[in-house]
């Protein structure tokens, strides 16, 4: 009797979820090779440790750290190596922050430089993971997400990487 106790205590502790084979990594923002010296040399290093894992990711890219010529080049990258490349906004602003007018130009905007690039998808991740202040508002942005025939680019698993980075850095 104690054997099925700790086997149903086990399949409770751990849902089937644990038993997952299957991880997706995403990258936001990107590097800018106007005001980081070793932009190309970081955005090399990251799609060699993936390709040297066999791993494939998406990289959510904005246009406004990444929208010069060299850096649409280490975007490009991603997409030539076999990773998606989706949307993060042109000026990584939250839609709380703004309208969502405001917000939808930006969005398009981003497109826009982006849509050309290798291994683009219609995927939109938001800006500091913020869908908005209102119901409104993210229901309308839901809507237009529908409506241009974006897909989720949701997480499950933040690493907080720019707390550490910013810890670090201090």
């Amino acid at each position: 009797m104690k054997l099925h106790t700790a086997l149903a205590f086990l399949l409770l502790a751990f849902p089937l979820f644990s038993l997952a084979q299957n991880i997706a990594l995403s990258f936001d923002d990107g590097f800018d090779p106007t005001t980081q010296q070793k932009a190309a040399e970081w955005n090399a290093a990251m799609l060699d440790g993936l390709s040297r894992s066999g791993v494939k990711a998406i990289f959510y890219a904005s246009g406004s750290r990444v929208g010069s010529p060299e850096g649409l080049s280490l975007v490009s990258n991603w997409g030539e190596s076999g990773h998606d490349v989706g949307n993060h906004t042109y000026s990584h602003f939250s839609l709380g922050a703004n309208s969502l007018e405001n917000f939808i130009q930006d969005v398009e905007k981003n497109e826009e430089l982006l849509k050309n690039t290798a291994g683009w998808v219609y995927r939109f991740r938001f800006p500091y993971l913020k869908e908005g202040r209102t119901v409104e508002t993210r229901d309308g942005f839901r809507r237009w997400l529908t409506e241009h025939n974006y897909e989720s680019g949701a997480v499950s698993i933040d690493t907080s990487d720019w707390y550490y980075s910013d810890r670090y850095l201090a």
